[in-house]
C-alpha cells in the first residue's frame, strides 16, 4: 500500500510520519531525527518532497515506521498509564468532597 501518515502520533502505531518542523517542540531535542526515525520540514515544499520520498520508497516508510514504534516505546510508552492515574486520582478527589 502506499499509505502514508502525517499525523503526529502515528509514529506510535508504527506508520511512517511525516511532520512540520514546528511538530518538534513538544519532543525531547534529539527524539526525532529527519531520515531516522520520520521525515521533517520546514516549509510547503520540503513537506511535498518528503511525502514523495516516503510514497516512492516503501522499505524506506517501513523502517521510519518502525523506528517512530521504537522512539514512543522508548520515550512515552508510559504515557498512557499516566493518564489512567491522573483520571483516578481526581476522580478520588471529586469524591472526597
Amino acid at each position: 500500500s502506499r499509505r502514508v501518515q502525517v499525523h503526529r502520533g502515528n509514529g506510535a502505531l508504527g506508520c511512517c510520519v511525516v511532520m512540520h518542523h514546528a511538530n518538534l517542540a513538544g519532543f525531547e531535542p534529539g527524539e526525532l531525527v529527519h531520515g531516522v526515525n520520520c521525515l521533517i520540514g520546514s516549509t510547503g515544499r520540503e513537506i511535498v518532497d518528503c511525502l514523495k520520498l516516503a510514497m516512492a520508497d516503501p522499505a524506506l516508510r517501513i523502517r521510519l515506521g518502525q523506528a517512530g514504534r521504537a522512539t514512543y516505546e522508548k520515550h512515552h510508552m508510559d504515557a498512557p498509564s499516566k493518564c489512567v492515574d491522573l483520571i483516578e486520582s481526581t476522580a478520588r478527589v471529586k469524591e472526597a468532597a
